[in-house]
């Protein structure tokens, strides 16, 4: 069962500066504010990986507190991915820009090297 469908069956919360969240609503958070999350979700986890070696089981607990910490690390790579993607598509769309006013220059040039006569001629072919 992946981490998305467990949370949900749980109803697990997340505690945050602006209360109790699903996980739905985490989905909403901006990186820096995934960020804090996971640092305090991380320091929870140390806090409770302190070494007992008489009581060695594993509580419903830390099951949660890894899951929680497991969700918002998830959520802030896809978040990572999607800024990725945008700014890739940002620098195609400049370089075809570039590119296409390269063009134009291009064809400006080569027009402009044409005989008055080679002008006239190809727009007269144009206006039929």
């Amino acid at each position: 069962m992946d981490i998305f469908e467990q949370a949900t069956r749980k109803h697990l919360r997340f505690q945050t500066v602006g209360g109790l969240y699903n996980v739905e609503d985490i989905w909403s958070l901006r990186l820096p504010q995934l960020n804090t999350l996971a640092k305090a979700l991380n320091k929870v986890l140390k806090e409770q990986a302190e070494e007992d070696f008489l009581d060695t089981s594993v509580t419903a607990e830390d099951t949660d507190a890894r899951l929680r910490f497991d969700i918002v690390l998830h959520i802030i790579k896809v978040k990572q991915d999607y800024v990725q993607v945008q700014e890739d598509a940002s620098k195609v769309k400049l370089r075809e820009q570039a590119l296409l006013n390269a063009l134009d220059i291009a064809e400006g040039s080569t027009l402009a090297s044409m005989s008055k006569d080679d002008l006239l001629s190809e727009l007269k072919a144009l206006r039929g």
